[in-house]
């Protein structure tokens, strides 16, 4: 069974998405075939598996602005999968709001 996964590295987050990536970990001499993202909204929020990676970069999409999320990974092996790693918590940004009307007219 693999070691798990440290924390992932956040970065690129905008309101709807966010850029995951993490390091390869050890492998206990076990082929590593790929990685479970999860994702959990809220402090309290269920982890749910939102993506399946052979790559250590994704790109998470869909999500909503000024939100707490926490991202953990596991990795996938020709055995076992690994224990969750830590997870990486992020706020998403504040949705943009849209420019006032300009040049409005009154009759």
């Amino acid at each position: 069974r693999p070691y798990p996964p440290a924390a992932p590295i956040i970065t690129n987050v905008t309101a709807s998405s966010m850029r995951v990536s993490w390091d390869e970990p050890e492998s206990y001499d076990v082929n590593i075939t790929g990685y479970s993202i999860q994702l959990a909204q809220g402090i309290h929020g269920s982890f749910r598996l939102v993506h399946n990676s052979s790559d250590t970069l994704c790109e998470l999409t869909g999500l909503s602005g000024r939100e707490i999320y926490r991202v953990r990974i596991i990795a996938l092996s020709t055995v076992y999968p690994s224990a969750p790693g830590d997870p990486a918590w992020v706020t998403t940004l504040p949705p943009k709001v849209p420019s006032p009307p300009m040049n409005v007219k009154f009759d």
